[in-house]
């Protein structure tokens, strides 16, 4: 047992460190999550906040917050300031701010680059960027006439149509491909085409300049 003798101090340093290991795991595995919104949660960001209050995980913590209350404002800002620094690792932070984007309506540049900043940092993602219908679906034909419509844009990898329950507002469930450049104008040219009649449809498409200025050009 010469080699226990030589290297005894390092074997119970590791024997150590795996119990603490394997307990952390189980007491983690005991407890449910924090869950949001709730009075933890707020409790959680106060303490990580005073701790590392200038870490952007710390900034998303605190968007997350800012939306209890309400405030869109105050829950945009910290985001922003999280990504000048760069952030990559944390995938809801780009998740939330591509989204947030594309529900306000920003210029489509902007929706381009926080999407494909998502993309290019999550490529494996199951996570999917939502946008909302201003014209819903009515009937089978139309939903099979957009996912159609979706499955020719080259980066989208899948589509699919979700509602916010019975006759809630709809939304077009967009799921891209890692390796190709998203455009979003892409998505909002086929949702427009939903206006359009059965004969329109089938003499012309929708070209999008902006995520509002659209017009119809010959197929």
């Amino acid at each position: 047992m010469a080699w226990f003798r030589k290297w005894r101090v390092l074997a119970v340093a590791y024997s150590f460190a795996t119990v603490v290991a394997i307990r952390e795991v189980v007491v983690s595995r005991s407890q449910e999550p924090v869950a949001w919104p709730s009075e933890e949660w707020s409790q959680m960001v106060e303490v990580v906040g005073a701790i590392n209050p200038e870490e952007p995980d710390t900034k998303w913590l605190e968007s997350m917050e800012s939306r209890i209350e309400g405030s869109v404002d105050d829950f945009t800002l910290p985001l922003e300031e999280s990504l000048v620094s760069d952030i990559k690792h944390n995938e809801f932070l780009l998740q939330d701010y591509a989204q947030l984007m594309l529900d306000r309506g920003a210029d489509y540049r902007i929706v381009n680059w926080a999407a494909n900043r998502w993309r290019e940092n999550h490529p494996f993602t199951s996570s999917t960027l939502r946008m909302e219908l201003s014209t819903g679906i009515t009937s089978d034909e139309e939903r099979a006439f957009l996912l159609d419509e979706l499955a020719a844009i080259a980066w989208l990898d899948n589509a699919g149509v979700a509602s916010d329950g019975e006759g809630g507002r709809q939304h077009i469930l967009l799921d891209f491909h890692p390796a190709i450049e998203i455009d979003i104008r892409d998505a909002v040219e086929v949702a427009t085409m939903l206006t359009l009649s059965l004969e329109q449809r089938a003499s012309f498409r929708v070209w999008c300049r902006t995520l509002e200025d659209c017009t119809l050009v010959p197929r």
